[in-house]
């Protein structure tokens, strides 16, 4: 099984070298936008790692990181 990887950055595409590099080290990555999106892949896809911006569109990391107890 891969490691899964949750890339939190609003700036982040699919598309992005740094994904891309990523991915072919072998890590399943997925790229929630905002703390909201970020706390639904939790739950839902279980990640290994969590890589989280400090200024999201919805609050901030810290405040997440609070919220959330990862």
């Amino acid at each position: 099984p891969l490691t899964r990887l949750l890339l939190v950055d609003p700036e982040l595409r699919e598309d992005d070298p740094l994904v891309h590099a990523i991915e072919s080290r072998g890590y399943a990555v997925r790229l929630p936008r905002d703390g909201a999106s970020a706390e639904v892949q939790i739950r839902l896809w279980r990640p290994h790692l969590v890589v989280l911006e400090l200024v999201l569109p919805d609050e901030s990391g810290a405040d997440w990181l609070r919220r959330c107890r990862v």
